[in-house]
């Protein structure tokens, strides 16, 4: 992430294969993130049995998305429960 931030930064994150979104980096960036945490509990907490997991809603109604969103808040919600 910081290698992303510092090619932005520098104007050649494109060039370097970043996309050209601070977005899809931060959830990429999040995925790994949790694979990370996972992989932690799993190793300093064996046998417990604890899930560590992320998920994508989707694109939903919300103050960041707009009410153009395709989702409700309803349909986004189905995403972790499920």
């Amino acid at each position: 992430m910081e290698r992303f931030v510092r090619d932005a930064q520098e104007g050649v994150h494109t060039e370097r294969g970043w996309p050209s979104t601070a977005y899809g980096v931060s959830k990429t960036g999040l995925t790994t993130l949790t694979r990370i945490m996972a992989r932690n509990l799993l190793k300093e907490r064996p046998g417990e049995e604890i899930l560590c997991n992320a998920c994508c809603p989707g694109w939903v109604r919300t103050d960041m998305a707009g009410p153009n969103a395709t989702k409700s808040p309803d349909e986004g919600a189905v995403t972790p429960v499920a």
